[in-house]
């Protein structure tokens, strides 16, 4: 794939030169949240149906509707530490993922090199997208390398997994349910449609 086809580049341009590999991490990142958010949605719309809850919740920002998530899930599990645990570990594990993916959406993009010393001729060095912004009023830089923008993707895949296991079923015993969690679970959702 080429990234410019100057035959299509329209005079002036100013063409965002960055790595393949990071515009492609990047969009990696945007689809896996919106997969992870639908999937994370689908779970809480599903707990308000089941438990009658206000449904006005699923209308508000993601950090209430995981907060939402997290308290109605510990109220319904008390007894159940494995289920309430997923979900801890969903909501916890997406506030992170979540600051750092709106600092890569929605922050000023570059790339950086961070060089190294000079060793057989040839200077060291590595690629880092910076990302700068603000947050909560206070100016914000981050630098993520490809590695970790990699990471980013599928730690947003594992999440989504969970929060759809937790809603279908389907792939709990890869988070260490019993029979007796998985028909928890599955009584408390009842007949409701999935």
């Amino acid at each position: 794939m080429t990234l410019l086809d100057t035959n299509r580049a329209k005079r002036p341009s100013a063409i965002l030169a960055m790595p393949e590999e990071f515009l492609v991490s990047i969009g990696y990142i945007v689809g896996a949240w919106s997969q992870f958010e639908r999937n994370l949605d689908n779970l809480l719309r599903h707990f308000v149906a089941v438990t009658g809850d206000d449904p006005s919740i699923l209308d508000k920002d993601f950090r209430k509707r995981s907060a939402r998530l997290r308290r109605g899930f510990r109220e319904q599990f008390e007894e159940n530490q494995v289920i309430y645990s997923v979900v801890e570990d969903i909501v916890s594990g997406s506030r992170r993922l979540y600051e750092d993916r709106n600092s890569i959406v929605h922050g000023r993009i570059r790339i950086k090199v961070v060089t190294g010393e000079v060793q057989d001729n040839k200077i060291p060095g590595k690629l880092f997208l910076s990302c700068e912004g603000t947050v909560s009023g206070q100016s914000e830089l981050r630098a993520y390398s490809i590695e970790q923008l990699e990471s980013m993707r599928y730690d947003f895949a594992h999440l989504s997994g969970c929060a759809k296991a937790l809603l279908t079923g389907e792939g709990l015993g890869h988070l260490s349910f019993t029979q007796k969690d998985e028909e928890v679970l599955k009584s408390f959702w009842g007949n409701s449609e999935v």
